[in-house]
């Protein structure tokens, strides 16, 4: 799991541990990352990771083929950068997407059957904000991976030419690295829809209760305090960690295409390309892997 050290992360990695199942916690602070690691306990251990180096990638791959693969893979790592530029653009998208991408193209083959992929992404990633001409550019059934690339690197080149806002998009990198990651996860569905590992792509968010939350600060007329940032990370860490367990079988039913669940509060955005019947009962899967609530032996 990238991104696993602080905030919604943490939450997730502590709800997955208390699963059962064994956390690789991946990130670029080791100090840090062990600290997280220990104190997940059980087999629980840090792994060294810039999802921007391919070096880095290229190591955290050997490491975990010589264990034997992977059942589960979350992408939580992310970046915001102060100010508005080309630049920030460029490394905003690095790090959100790019990076991203990179990582969970050199890992699929690393993947066992019925393993999940699951991306943190954010109602930021709400193509609403975009244009209509690139909405119906990055939302067309049949984007393929060059056509995302060519969107993105459109979007910094306009933002270097100051035309970004006249083209239709957003003055927010983040924002469109959200959007980005979405379009990759249906992309990335529809390529796995005939691999015989029947793998599940989620792209899940916790952004009802995040809203729920700001708006009890408004009115209480102050900032959000740290009693509130943790709820809403346990609670955003138990949404997602839920997806890792949705096989549309023992919880809400998962539609093909895009698909929003709601639980409490909360939504968990879903991308599950093939039918229902594609994927695994619970009773073929291992216990950490059945849907919550799951009692199928």
């Amino acid at each position: 799991m990238t991104g696993a050290t602080r905030g919604i992360g943490l939450a997730i990695a502590q709800e997955l541990a208390r699963q059962g199942l064994r956390v690789i916690v991946a990130g670029r602070d080791a100090p840090l990352g062990v600290k997280v690691a220990g104190e997940l306990g059980g087999r629980a251990c840090f792994q060294m990771l810039d999802v921007t180096d391919d070096g880095s990638i290229a190591a955290i791959a050997a490491s975990l083929q010589g264990a034997g693969g992977l059942d589960v893979l979350v992408n939580n790592a992310g970046a915001s950068f102060d100010g508005f530029d080309a630049s920030v653009a460029r490394r905003t998208l690095d790090v959100n997407f790019a990076g991203m991408m990179r990582l969970t193209d050199r890992l699929l083959p690393l993947l066992h059957r019925d393993a999940r992929v699951v991306m943190v992404s954010s109602g930021m990633g709400d193509v609403s904000i975009l244009g209509a001409a690139l909405r119906a550019e990055v939302m067309k059934p049949q984007l393929d991976r060059a056509q995302l690339a060519a969107f993105t690197d459109r979007f910094v080149a306009d933002v270097a030419a100051g035309t970004h806002t006249k083209s239709g998009w957003p003055s927010n990198a983040y924002r469109v690295s959200k959007i980005a990651m979405n379009a990759y996860v249906r992309i990335l569905g529809r390529e796995l829809l005939d691999d015989p590992r029947k793998i599940l792509v989620n792209a899940a968010g916790a952004n009802a209760h995040a809203a729920a939350v700001a708006g009890r600060t408004r009115r209480r007329g102050s900032a959000a305090s740290g009693g509130d940032r943790s709820l809403h990370a346990l609670h955003a860490g138990a949404v997602v960690a839920s997806s890792v367990h949705r096989t549309g079988q023992g919880g809400p039913a998962l539609a093909p295409g895009n698909d929003v669940v709601r639980i409490g509060t909360s939504k968990l955005i879903t991308y599950a390309v093939p039918p229902l019947s594609h994927w695994a009962t619970p009773r073929s899967l291992p216990l950490h892997m059945r849907p919550v609530g799951s009692t199928t032996a």
